[in-house]
Parts: C-alpha cells; sequence; structure tokens
C-alpha cells in the first residue's frame, strides 16, 4: 500500500521530539485484503483501497459516482454500467454504520495505476471483523404492516444514499473547540502496581453524545507522554488538560496503550449500594514504568494548581524548560495533617476557579490522611452540589454531620443535597 496516500493504522502513537504523542486507538485486525480491496483501520476510521484493473484503467476521478449512505457504499461509472461489474469490489453493504459527513474518497495515480481511496469514519468506537455485512442488514429488514402508517416507515436522512463530492477533508492547522473538560469528566481513578500505572476518567453520558454529533469519539482526545510527564487533554482544548504534570519516577512513553471502556462508576465508602451498578464510558491510559522504576511509588504524579486553571497549560516540553513548578518539598516527614492541608489548599484554589471536579478529587486525597476532618466532607459535598451528583453531596453531608453534630454548615449541606434530589420536606 502507498504510505502516501494510505498511511498504516497499526501504530497508535507518534514521536515528535522528545514526546511521544496519541492519537489513534489501535484495533484489530489493523489491516487485511478482501476481493482485491485492501483495508486498514483504526477504532475510528476504515480506509479502503482498491486498484483499478485494465478494463476500467481508463476512467478518472469525474467519470466515478460515488453514492454512501450509514451503511451502504455505491460506486457506478457514469453512462457506462457495462463497467459496473468492475466496480462490484467497492460496493455493498457495509459491516458497520458509518458517518458520511466526516468520510471522503478520492481517485488518483499511483505507480502508474488508478487507485480509488475511501476513507470512512466509523458511527461506532469500535473494530470490524470484516469490511462487507454478510447476511441481511439491518437496514433492510423490513416490518409487518399493522397499520395504513406502519407501511411507509420514515428514513432518516442519513440512511439515504447520497452522492459525495471527490476529495480528502480539509486538513487542519489544529484541532477546533467541541467540549470542556469540566462538563464532559465525572471521576477519575488511578491504580498502579510495580510495572504499570494506570489513569480512568469517567465520561458523563450525556456530554460524551453531544461532543461525538461533532467529532469521532476516536477523534476527541490526546495523550502527550514524556520519560516523567503526562499530559492528558480534550482535543481542541489543550491549554485546560484534564491531566498534567510530572510523573514520580521515568515511563517508557512509547509503550503507553489508550483505550475506550466500559467501568463501574465509582462509589464512596460512605455512600448507600446502589441497586443496580452504573456503567461509565471511562478512557483508560496505561503507563509501563521504567525498569529501575519498577516497584511501588509513593504517589504517581505531582499536579500543579496553575495548570489546572482554563487556558494556562503550556505545551508538555515546555514544563521543564519554563520551570513552571518549584522542586517538590520533602513530604517524608510530613504528618497526615500537613498532607491534608496542602491537598486542601489546592482544592480549595480549584473550587474558586469553577474547577468543581479538580477540587472533588483533591478533597479526596486530603480525606485519605485526614478522614475525621467533618470540613473536608462539607467542602466536598459542596463540589458534588456542583455537578449534580447530589447522592454524593448528601452522603458527605451526613458523614460531615455525624462527626460534628453541632456544626449548623453540615446541615445546610444535607439541606442542598436534598434539594438538589427533589426529597422537599426533608430538605
Amino acid at each position: 500500500l502507498s504510505q502516501k496516500l494510505f498511511p498504516l493504522r497499526a501504530m497508535s502513537g507518534r514521536w515528535e521530539g522528545r514526546v511521544f504523542k496519541l492519537r489513534d486507538f489501535v484495533c484489530v485486525p489493523s489491516k487485511g485484503s478482501t476481493k482485491n480491496v485492501e483495508y486498514a483501520q483504526s477504532m475510528g476510521r476504515i480506509a479502503l483501497q482498491f486498484t483499478f484493473r485494465e478494463e476500467i484503467a481508463d476512467l478518472a476521478q469525474a467519470d466515478l459516482t460515488v453514492e454512501l449512505s450509514s451503511w451502504e457504499l455505491k460506486v457506478k461509472a457514469n453512462g457506462r454500467p457495462e463497467l459496473d461489474k468492475h466496480l462490484a469490489p467497492i460496493s455493498g453493504h457495509l459491516h458497520g454504520d458509518v458517518r458520511r459527513e466526516l468520510s471522503w474518497w478520492t481517485l488518483e495515480q499511483v505507480d502508474g495505476s488508478n487507485v480509488f481511496t475511501i476513507d470512512l469514519a466509523k458511527r461506532e468506537h469500535k473494530a470490524w471483523n470484516a469490511v462487507w455485512k454478510l447476511g441481511l442488514s439491518h437496514h433492510r429488514k423490513s416490518h409487518f404492516a399493522w397499520s395504513p402508517a406502519a407501511r411507509t416507515p420514515v428514513r432518516k436522512a442519513e440512511e439515504m444514499l447520497v452522492k459525495v463530492k471527490p476529495g480528502r477533508l480539509p486538513a487542519k492547522q489544529q484541532d477546533t473547540f467541541v467540549i470542556r473538560r469540566e462538563d464532559l469528566c465525572t471521576d477519575l481513578e488511578d491504580g498502579q502496581d510495580d510495572a504499570t500505572i494506570v489513569y480512568r476518567i469517567h465520561l458523563d453520558k450525556a456530554a460524551l453524545e453531544k461532543a461525538c454529533e461533532s467529532v469521532c469519539l476516536a477523534d476527541l482526545f490526546g495523550v502527550d507522554v514524556m520519560e516523567q510527564y503526562l499530559k492528558v487533554f480534550i482535543r481542541g482544548d489543550d491549554k485546560s488538560p484534564i491531566l498534567m504534570g510530572q510523573l514520580y519516577k521515568k515511563v517508557v512513553a512509547d509503550k503507553t496503550r489508550w483505550e475506550i471502556v466500559k467501568a463501574a462508576a465509582p462509589s464512596d465508602e460512605d455512600e448507600q449500594p446502589r441497586k443496580a451498578v452504573q456503567y461509565n464510558t471511562c478512557l483508560q491510559i496505561t503507563l509501563a514504568k521504567e525498569k529501575a522504576s519498577a516497584k511501588h511509588w509513593p504517589h504517581v504524579l505531582e499536579e500543579n494548581e496553575q495548570i489546572l486553571v482554563r487556558e494556562a497549560a503550556p505545551k508538555i516540553e515546555d514544563l521543564q524548560a519554563k520551570a513552571i513548578r518549584a522542586p517538590s518539598p520533602d513530604r517524608s516527614a510530613w504528618t497526615p495533617q500537613e498532607l491534608a492541608k496542602e491537598l486542601k489548599a489546592k482544592a480549595d484554589g480549584c473550587f474558586k476557579g469553577s474547577g468543581w471536579r479538580d477540587a472533588s478529587v483533591y478533597y479526596t486525597r486530603a480525606i485519605e490522611h485526614t478522614p475525621e476532618d467533618e470540613k473536608l466532607y462539607s467542602n466536598r459535598s459542596a463540589c458534588y452540589c456542583k455537578l449534580k451528583k447530589f447522592d454524593k453531596a448528601l452522603a458527605d453531608a451526613r458523614k460531615c454531620a455525624s462527626l460534628n453534630p453541632t456544626w449548623p454548615k453540615a446541615y445546610f449541606r444535607q439541606g442542598q443535597a436534598l434539594r438538589g434530589l427533589q426529597q422537599w420536606e426533608e430538605a
């Protein structure tokens, strides 16, 4: 395959200077061929290439009509129906649904041959195990008409075959803004063993659906990794990253993996057990520790609160050069109260800047050091109210009241949470 026309999608990341950048999600199979049509795919896109044989070698781009719906591709020769049989390998019912508005096609000369290329944006973030649908497509299934109205089902515009003009999509100089991290990201989990570190970022369902109206899920995020720095961001909003900071020790940057997963929503220990487990769509990032760093780290990432201020974050490679943060103090002799105080200060700063999600993370870390501090529960309850997580806000407010039954603010927090839950009388 021509690398110029048809870049392999097997590589999820690439090096740019000292930074390893993740932009594509790898899938299996990453490439293959079927009936002389070669294909390569990531989780977000699939590209097909077909080299025209002698019978249709004289066709030019203007001689073709390419029609595309969300599930069907049809390529025809204008005014020459006898040639359509030679174009049959690139016509048919697609294995999965695609997004026409984000897809493109060309017919170009490669090594003296006419090569047809079509790049399709997948509607769902998943691997295809074939290019074409085997058997009857669910779009073709008809339903028994129980009434006159049911005899003519309404078809969506995306399900209709529409002519697609030739040409690649315009190259973007930079990613356009889609959504803020505060609206999309709801929770952050992290964990580690001796060899790896895992970050799991939980995403709000409604916000994610809204964002995916503009871009494919696979094109929504970016991850930049250096041997001791990490940046996770929403593309088009990289100056307000989800995560950014210095890692405790070194990692092997080009062994970083990422994937979209389903995971149970995190719950607090004090929260009442749920009747049904809620599963969220999550961005999961796995970092590989360098061999010399392969042991449990006392902490994973040192974030600077200045970086979390909107539109304030630099490029990852500028972190060291700009000396954006002072050397970390030696905390080995700090008491739990001192550690909690530092984390609370970071949380307070985020709260004042309307960074409710970031503030709740810092309050949670402070609670791990001083679990009997009622003010931390009160403050985190306020964050959860801002995030409209009223169940969690109520659990924190009740914990606060149990620690200090005479503190009026504990009951004020309960009232706020109950009002959010529309339990007016108890509020």
